[in-house]
């Protein structure tokens, strides 16, 4: 799928691409080294849960290059807006994919993999993932879990400033209804209805619950992400029920 010459071109490109992004900033800029180690990170989990999920080396080397990849849009979008913000700027996932088009990285792999790269890459921030792109999805699978482990192992349940966007929400020690719903029914929890730091816990904590590989979800029991997330949350009966319910959901599914 991806032969080592291609995944090192990979590699050299993205050290390139991040070293271009670094060069002519004042300072040390946390928001460009945090989204470049982001990546690195990422990559190592896609490998485990590839490993993990029986893949052969080839579609292992294709994650990496995933994991490597998949945030690129982040650069640009961080160069253009100043900020990292989906919502107020544009979709990081399609910019990435226009990037690397842009930068002829594409000519370097087969078309097969070609389309399954940039295929996950765009819809490793999507809610779901599409019907009828069968070959795609295992690696988008993976690369989502792999995104949100690193999240989560990182940053979740964490005291501290959250960095933007999430830093405009209150610091209050509550949940929302506008969150506790949903959650409570196992839904989505709208990124509009977050009103203050612990409803971007929740979330994350809900994201455990979206793990799409049973390899993902053994990683998350035994680094014990649910009750780390959980902790840093208010304690409430509908929270109770919902760390149950995803208790539940690991244990049987992992």
């Amino acid at each position: 799928m991806i032969e080592r010459e291609e995944l090192d071109i990979a590699r050299r490109w993205f050290a390139t691409f991040v070293d271009r992004h670094v060069t002519g900033l004042p300072a040390p800029d946390l928001e460009v080294q945090g989204r470049a180690a982001h990546s690195l990170r990422v990559a190592r989990e896609c490998v485990r849960i590839g490993t993990g999920e029986g893949m052969s080396p080839g579609e292992v080397r294709l994650l990496r290059v995933l994991g490597l990849l998949h945030d690129v849009g982040r650069f640009e979008q961080y160069r253009r807006y100043g900020c990292c913000d989906d919502l107020v700027t544009e979709d990081h996932a399609l910019l990435g994919v226009q990037v690397l088009d842009r930068e002829n990285l594409f000519t370097c792999f087969s078309p097969r993999a070609v389309e399954r790269v940039s295929r996950a890459i765009l819809h490793h921030n999507r809610t779901g993932l599409p019907r009828g792109e069968e070959a795609m999805l295992p690696y988008a699978r993976i690369l989502r879990d792999g995104d949100k482990l690193d999240i989560l192992d990182r940053g979740g349940g964490k005291k501290g400033d959250p960095g933007p966007p999430w830093n405009r929400l209150s610091s209050e020690p509550r949940l929302s209804p506008g969150v506790l719903s949903p959650a409570t029914a196992g839904q989505l929890i709208p990124l509009l209805s977050l009103r203050t730091r612990a409803d971007l816990d929740l979330l994350r904590l809900c994201w455990l619950g979206e793990l799409e590989t049973a390899t993902g979800r053994r990683l998350a029991v035994a680094r014990g992400l649910l009750e780390k997330l959980a902790a840093s949350l208010p304690p409430t009966p509908e929270l109770a029920g919902i760390v149950a319910g995803l208790a539940r959901r690991l244990t049987a599914a992992a």
